[in-house]
């Protein structure tokens, strides 16, 4: 279920992104990037062009992330996602961000 699509750098496939719309939320079900690619803004790249292209049609972008995964959980606080639901027996957390209308977009400008 969801879509997968290929996270490309010129013509090089650097990872891959997992989505599924569900209602109002798009769900980031996988941002994986190859590992000689992780630390160059590629993933922050990434989850602003999904909620770009979402927004108008989801209210929030939604992931999960596993607390040991350090590197990714500062990725997401830096790019405005916040805890909804610690589950901290299993160590994952669900994270979402709210992806402004176009019209409160431009105000911010």
């Amino acid at each position: 279920m969801g879509e997968l699509s290929a996270a490309r750098l010129g013509t090089e496939v650097v990872g891959f992104v997992w989505i599924e719309v569900r209602e109002l939320v798009l769900h980031v079900h996988g941002l994986v990037l190859r590992p000689e690619f992780r630390g160059r803004g590629l993933g922050a790249r990434l989850l602003r062009a999904l909620e770009e292209e979402f927004r108008g049609i989801v209210d929030e972008l939604e992931l999960g992330v596993h607390d040991a995964n350090e590197g990714a959980r500062a990725l997401y606080l830096r790019c405005g996602f916040r805890d909804v639901e610690r589950r901290p027996e299993i160590g994952f957390s669900i994270m979402r961000k709210r992806v402004e209308p176009d019209d409160m977009k431009e105000k911010e400008r």
